[in-house]
């Protein structure tokens, strides 16, 4: 599996000029947004850090490579596992990277500190579930198809949210449940769920890979 790793790493080099812009423009708007782009650095960097794990498996698509890749002494289980590792790995540490801009160019959080702490872990956890969602996706669909299903699902998912909203007693009650537990406890809740969704969609991503003829 260190092998998978280097090679992703080395994959992610030919972004690398691209995603060095990406890290000074975030460090210039934090600098210059004086606290004001938080929300915007928070989950610009999360986000991007942790869907490169896409362009990896691209990488790993193109010219059929997979039919190479597979001769190696590795299993497919170990593929997957690879993929979801270097995922969460690279989304953490954007989601840090991002953290550490936001206390170096503003100090702290300020009065509503409770509010942007759960607005990290919230980050945190949206994260996760884009990779849950798109990782087996990518495996099953590959890029172009892969991107096409995305959107559509993406559609689906903020018109089911828009009808949601629109339900006035559904609302009431997330709020009665919501008022029940503190903000660390809905984080711990939602990370909690989402590692959930990681495991659900790891094992999904094993029988795409175990199906998978090359």
């Amino acid at each position: 599996m260190k092998a998978l790793f280097k090679k992703d790493f080395y994959a992610l080099k030919e972004s690398k000029i691209l995603i060095l812009i990406m890290l000074f423009v975030v460090v210039i708007m934090g600098f210059w947004g004086k606290g004001e782009s938080t929300g915007f650095i928070l989950s610009y960097v999360t986000v991007l850090s942790g869907v490169l794990v896409l362009n990896t498996i691209s990488y790993d698509e193109m010219d059929n490579n997979y039919a190479f890749l597979l001769t190696m002494p590795f299993s497919r289980n170990a593929y997957v596992m690879e993929k979801y590792l270097f995922g969460i790995i690279t989304g953490t540490a954007g989601w840090l990277f991002s953290i550490a801009v936001i206390l170096a160019t503003s100090g702290s959080f300020g009065q509503n500190g409770v509010f942007w702490w759960s607005l990290c872990a919230a980050s945190l956890c949206l994260v996760y579930l884009l990779q849950a969602v798109m990782i087996p996706i990518q495996l099953k669909f590959g890029g172009q198809k892969g991107k096409i299903v995305i959107l559509i699902l993406f559609a689906a998912v903020v018109g089911a949210v828009a009808a949601a909203a629109k339900s006035a007693d559904l609302i009431d009650r997330i709020g009665a449940v919501a008022a029940y537990l503190s903000p660390g406890g809905i984080c711990a809740a939602g990370l909690a769920f989402s590692i959930l969704c990681l495991l659900l969609s790891f094992g999904c991503s094993v029988g795409i890979m175990k199906r998978k003829e090359f």
